[in-house]
């Protein structure tokens, strides 16, 4: 069993009693600098380590013995992270072994741990208070290196991984790093590229850009591409999408959308009104009573503006589904099927009390392809969504105004700015009061929740549609 020591980078007291005890003199020397290097305004587009490994081909840092640069030039990949491997001569001739890992896609894949072999020590100062390494991990890494057929070398350069199953986290951590890169001129001739999913479609079709670089696709299976040896491994991610990423992306929706979504956004200028975004989850976590409260919310605007439009969403294939195992595709017809019946079933509630009149219209797009989505998504004026992934499609590329709900933890700290600093020149939606919503404990777990004034809530987002339909300054589609 590993020890592992968990450390502030602030706390001097604690990092020099691990000096001594670990024999690393230059520990405080070595976490200042990977410090300073992940730090800064722009480290939100993408890692600047990780742009420096695809340039030198190899991770550069200063050793934790003697202070001095070192050079990586082999890592292992494990489980979706990436242990950076130094070896350093000591004067007596034994080398010593270290590794430097980076973790956490949501974190852009910070510099997060020090694991000294030899002492039998992983020293972590992972994001937050968080730590995801342990020695579940540490283990699969001396497995993976004792194997007796370890991974071919397929590339002398380093290798890119990338390909996570969220659209979000492939979008908004993924594909914002690439797009540094190659705007930045970083990514080498003939680049090495390892994709296990592409949510939103080939990479080098969203990219033009790599089509010189070696594009490899792999089992896209739990975990990410499993574990790699034998090469120089690297994860990408940041923290922001960058504006020219998200125009890029409509671009790219646009050019691809479907039959059924070009006929949709042909017939929502007609309206001459304002669209309304409605979101519908079958899926935990959801508002448990979405059927009465949307239908509610409908016929409220429906009553209001005698032009308007109401889209339904729901949830939406990925682009790559056909392409997964047989089992992940049942899944996703199933979670498509599911949502458009839930949408169907809100739609013909709404007919039934409020028929839409001759400049009014209620659609519904749930089960169609996320590029469709993103694509119909820049008709919208403004939006109600479930706080989470079905809020990203249209909030991360529309970037219009709405509202957000969900359980208790919606109502965190912070929330809105997270949200808002998720996409570059981003607006950050309103979040819905918590003591319009009540949490639904199911087991030991409060996932659900539900509206306890449908009424009220209603009223909340007629008024909140107004406010922003009074400063709007853009026409629909």
């Amino acid at each position: 069993m590993v020890r592992i020591a968990r450390l502030e980078l602030s706390d001097a007291a604690t990092i020099k009693q691990l000096a001594t005890a670990y024999g690393l003199p230059r520990l405080k020397r070595f976490l200042k600098h990977i410090d300073h290097r992940q730090t800064g305004p722009n480290e939100r587009f993408g890692r600047r380590y990780q742009r420096s490994v695809l340039r030198r081909g190899g991770l550069r840092l200063l050793s934790p013995k003697t202070g001095e640069p070192v050079l990586a030039t082999e890592s292992v990949a494990i489980n979706g992270k990436t242990f950076y491997r130094f070896v350093e001569a000591e004067r007596a001739g034994t080398p010593i072994e270290y590794f430097v890992i980076a973790s956490r896609i949501r974190f852009g894949f910070p510099l997060v741990g020090l694991f000294v072999p030899e002492k039998n020590v992983l020293l972590s100062w992972e994001h937050g208070g968080k730590h995801a390494v342990t020695n579940r991990h540490l283990t699969a890494l001396t497995e993976a290196r004792s194997a007796q057929h370890p991974s071919v070398r397929i590339s002398e350069a380093p290798v890119i991984l990338m390909g996570h199953t969220s659209f979000a986290h492939h979008l908004w951590n993924e594909l914002s790093a690439l797009d540094t890169i190659i705007r930045s001129d970083c990514l080498p001739p003939a680049s090495a590229i390892l994709v296990a999913r592409e949510p939103l479609g080939k990479i080098e079709e969203i990219f033009p850009e790599l089509l010189g670089c070696q594009i490899t696709r792999v089992d896209p299976g739990p975990p990410l591409c499993g574990f790699r040896t034998g090469g120089l491994f690297v994860n990408l991610g940041a923290l922001c999408i960058p504006e020219q990423l998200r125009r890029r992306m409509v671009a790219f929706a646009q050019s691809r959308s479907s039959a059924a979504a070009r006929a949709i956004i042909a017939e929502l200028p007609q309206i001459g009104g304002p669209i309304f975004w409605i979101s519908v989850r079958t899926q935990n976590p959801t508002l448990t009573n979405q059927h009465d409260v949307l239908v509610r919310v409908a016929c409220l605007l429906l009553h209001r503006y005698g032009n308007c439009g109401i889209v339904f969403d729901g949830f939406s294939l990925p682009e790559d589904w056909m392409r997964t195992a047989e089992d992940m595709q049942t899944t996703y017809a199933r979670l498509a099927s599911e949502s458009h019946k839930a949408s169907e079933a809100i739609i013909a509630s709404i007919r039934a009390l409020s028929p839409p009149g001759p400049r009014q219209l209620v659609t519904s797009i749930a089960g169609m392809s996320l590029l469709d989505c993103f694509a119909i998504a820049q008709c919208a004026t403004v939006y109600l969504c479930h706080e989470g992934s079905i809020q990203h499609k249209i909030g991360w590329t529309a970037n219009v105004p709405g509202i957000i709900h969900g359980n208790r933890r919606v109502s965190a700290d912070g929330l809105v700015a997270r949200h808002s600093a998720r996409l570059e020149n981003g607006l950050a939606p309103l979040i819905t009061p918590r003591e319009m919503l009540a949490d639904v404990v199911t087991g030991h777990k409060e996932r659900n929740y539900v509206c306890i004034d449908p009424p009220e809530f209603s009223r909340f987002v007629l008024d909140y549609f107004r406010r922003c339909l009074s400063l709007a300054t853009r026409a629909p589609c």
